[in-house]
């Protein structure tokens, strides 16, 4: 698609570039010096492109606030090896290891994209032995009907046996049952502005303004997917 643009003359490009194919986009666009803002994801490659997103550690830290705040002293969290996400999870560690009588969380990073039933396998490990999770991050909303599903066939109940929150807030958040607490990012706000400095780039192509990143802060969105652990 970048290659097709680019024969077009395309002026510049706005990439949500997809997490398992980062590398193969940013040499593409490297290969036509495209002005290139990328948005929710950090395009690597290189060279570093402007970026427009959310401010992601601290919406992880804002996660386990959460869970710890309802009683949760054993939390989950599940993760990849993107940017965006090793910040949500460097967030959520912060706050954790910050709060006393709160337990190590228990996590993984190695979301398998090609297999959900690999990702429901890992997510049911999570609970195994006596002392299981009583609250699980998901540390990006495309996670949570593989977790709903992985819970589910254990027999356990969402939040009665176990809190989810995500991040992200795609609209079919609030049509799972129950409907997920996540933190909301401005899609809005962040399409604005990516827009900008796109254009900026094009009109002063020879600019010499350094890379820019701009994070604006999530919000919190208490669903039915949360609540304090059973006693």
């Amino acid at each position: 698609l970048v290659q097709k643009l680019a024969e077009r003359r395309v002026e510049g490009l706005i990439i949500r570039p997809y997490p398992t194919r980062m590398n193969e986009v940013s040499l593409e666009v490297d290969s036509h010096q495209l002005p290139v803002v990328s948005v929710d994801w950090a395009l690597s490659g290189t060279r570093e492109f402007d970026f427009v997103g959310t401010a992601d550690e601290h919406g992880g830290r804002m996660a386990a606030e959460h869970l710890l705040e309802l009683g949760h002293r054993r939390i989950a969290g599940l993760f990849d090896d993107t940017e965006t996400l090793q910040l949500r999870r460097a967030g959520f560690e912060s706050a954790i290891s910050r709060f006393e009588g709160a337990q190590p969380p228990v996590e993984t990073e190695h979301w398998d994209y090609a297999s959900e039933q690999d990702c429901q396998q890992m997510i049911k490990k999570l609970f195994e032995g006596d002392n299981p999770p009583t609250a699980l991050f998901a540390g990006g909303n495309f996670m949570l009907p593989t977790i709903y599903r992985a819970v589910y066939s254990l027999g356990l109940s969402i939040p009665k046996d176990i809190s989810v929150i995500g991040f992200g807030d795609e609209h079919y958040a609030t049509y799972m049952i129950p409907p997920v607490t996540t933190l909301h990012q401005d899609a809005y706000e962040i399409g604005v502005q990516a827009a900008k400095l796109v254009i900026d780039r094009i009109e002063n192509p020879n600019s010499d303004t350094p890379v820019r990143q701009m994070r604006f802060e999530p919000r919190l969105v208490e669903r039915e997917s949360t609540a304090s652990p059973k006693k």
